[in-house]
């Protein structure tokens, strides 16, 4: 049922320190700004966003997949990997030496490396970063080198610093999660694969070896979804549902079946004017480890 990858909903710290970090460091651009309205408040239920500043921005590449980066009222840095639900932010990039390079070399750089750049896999197809934005939200920073020798449909960078392709859900139960996004979504989820998360074991003071099961669902379009098992200790988000997680929030989709989901949805759907939605129907549906799905209609 899910298509691409429309826009990912981040909360920060600071709105004009953000948009200044992406665009200098990762040169996207604004395209617009505003406030959360009611109808947007109230679909996510999170009253407390309403009237609160945001903007989207969009990669150099002027691929239509955006980052919507809302002023968290709390402001609070975000918490990756020690909470279920979405956690990393994956982008295409051309060069991440030479992303390392920029980061390492200025001192007041707003991104902070913590893993990388390294191969992810014996064939050396795949090299990527880790890093933690300023807000503390973690971004990965990924060159697929040769998309046709990878086992998944991912595409390519276009530009320096290009769009979302990828996003990281942390789950309590990967079969659980799993099993919950085959028979509310209709996706195909493969998996789960033992594998190691370097960064993953730094947070909980594990093991570099220790393994995590993870399972993959590929989107059309060129897009995925990675869900990680975490340890025990991780907090589970369905507990602070009353709360904002800090970092990502939300992940938007297109879907041609959006009729189909508003018997999960959390309200009934609403139509909204401003871009990316475009007047479409748009909905909310929270999954099975506490994360928000912002879903809209496919034209």
């Amino acid at each position: 049922m899910l298509k691409s990858i429309v826009m990912v909903t981040i909360l920060v710290t600071n709105l004009g320190e953000t948009e200044q970090a992406y665009s200098d460091y990762l040169d996207y651009d604004v395209v617009s700004r505003g406030k959360v309205s009611s109808v947007l408040a109230e679909n996510w239920q999170t009253p407390s966003l309403e009237g609160q500043h945001c903007i989207l921005m969009q990669p150099e590449s002027d691929e239509n997949v955006f980052l919507r980066f809302v002023q968290d009222p709390q402001k609070r840095r975000a918490i990756p990997m020690q909470r279920t639900g979405w956690n990393a932010t994956e982008i295409l990039v051309e060069d991440p030496d030479a992303l390392a390079e920029i980061f390492k070399n200025d001192p007041n750089s707003p991104f902070k490396i913590i893993g990388g750049p390294d191969y992810l896999t014996p064939k050396e197809n795949v090299k990527a970063m880790q890093v933690f934005g300023p807000s503390g939200e973690m971004v990965y920073l990924t060159n697929i080198i040769d998309p046709s020798k990878s086992s998944f449909d991912l595409g390519r960078a276009t530009s320096f610093v290009d769009r979302v392709f990828i996003m990281v859900l942390g789950t309590q139960d990967v079969d659980e999660t799993k099993s919950w996004y085959e028979s509310n979504l209709g996706e195909k989820v493969l998996g789960p694969y033992d594998y190691k998360i370097s960064v993953l074991s730094k947070t909980y003071g594990l093991p570099e070896e220790t393994i995590y099961p993870l399972s993959m669902i590929q989107l059309p379009s060129q897009f995925m979804l990675e869900i990680d098992q975490y340890p025990p200790e991780a907090i589970d988000l369905k507990t602070m549902e009353q709360q904002l997680p800090p970092g990502v929030l939300m992940v938007t989709f297109l879907t041609d079946e959006i009729d189909h989901l508003a018997s999960i949805a959390t309200d009934p759907a609403d139509r909204v004017k401003l871009s990316p939605y475009n007047k479409r129907e748009t909905l909310v549906v929270r999954g099975n480890s506490g994360e928000l799905i912002e879903l809209i209609e496919s034209e």
